[in-house]
């Protein structure tokens, strides 16, 4: 399918009351934090059914539920920062968001349990993913992402607190679900510009890759004459083919510095 995009909408008076583990809800509201509503990322063009037909029969059952129960947003008590709570492949989604006054993004998540699932036409590169690198995509230069592991809601709280002291933040105003919906989608703008600049580097580094053993070629014909000749030239055709692409598209997508800044 094509390149989809996400339109965040406010659904607080039409959905039904389901909300992904409330418990984590009712946790942040005993710290202070306010209940500002629901938000669902509808998926454009052909909606999460259309995003989710790349994905295995499994997967796509689970996505398109999960999808169906909105992400409920909170403020923090001070106003410095949005929580939400959501759901991410079996396991909870918790975050906590900072947009400041020189436009930075700062975000506390607690780590995620479970490796995401990937489209079936990716599975083949699955090996070389990490569950600390997927999660890390977001970071990028003016995007600053920690992550606390098996974190309570007052641990993450406090962790974000510190996180923002660290970096000299200072935030805007973080109270009302408008607000949050703007931070999403400029979240979302940048995730977007991050993947399309991965796939060119991964395409960049695959023509690297081709263009060495072109070079390598015209050295390697003429010992192919002998066994050992020829098992390099087979060897070198063959993880051109068939080995490199797959740790690529993994691997490049890690790299922190191809990534444009937030802004």
């Amino acid at each position: 399918m094509g390149q989809s995009s996400i339109i965040y909408r406010d659904v607080t008076a039409v959905a039904p009351a389901a909300t992904h583990f409330p418990e984590w809800v009712v946790a942040f509201e005993n710290l202070g934090f306010v209940r500002l509503g629901r938000v669902q990322g509808v998926v454009d063009p052909g909606g999460i059914e259309a995003l989710a037909a790349d994905y295995a029969p499994e997967d796509r059952a689970l996505l398109i539920a999960a999808e169906a129960v909105p992400t409920m947003v909170m403020a923090a008590p001070d106003g410095s920062a949005f929580a939400d709570v959501d759901w991410f492949w079996g396991g909870p989604s918790v975050r906590i968001r900072t947009l400041t006054t020189d436009g930075r993004l700062l975000a506390t998540d607690r780590a995620w349990e479970h490796m995401p699932a990937w489209p079936v036409a990716l599975r083949s590169a699955g090996r070389y993913r990490s569950l600390g690198q997927e999660q890390r995509l977001p970071a990028a230069r003016g995007r600053s992402l920690e992550i606390v592991a098996g974190a309570d809601a007052a641990t993450l709280w406090e962790r974000h607190r510190v996180h923002l002291a660290r970096r000299n933040a200072v935030p805007e105003p973080h109270d009302t679900l408008a607000g949050y919906i703007r931070l999403a989608e400029r979240a979302f703008e940048h995730e977007e510009r991050s993947a399309d600049r991965s796939r060119t580097a991964t395409f960049a580094a695959l023509a690297l890759v081709l263009a060495a053993y072109l070079v390598l070629v015209p050295l390697l014909v003429p010992q192919a004459r002998t066994a050992w000749g020829f098992v390099v030239l087979l060897l070198g055709g063959a993880l051109l083919a068939f080995a490199i692409p797959r740790p690529l598209v993994a691997w490049v997508r890690y790299l922190r510095w191809i990534r444009p800044r937030f802004r």
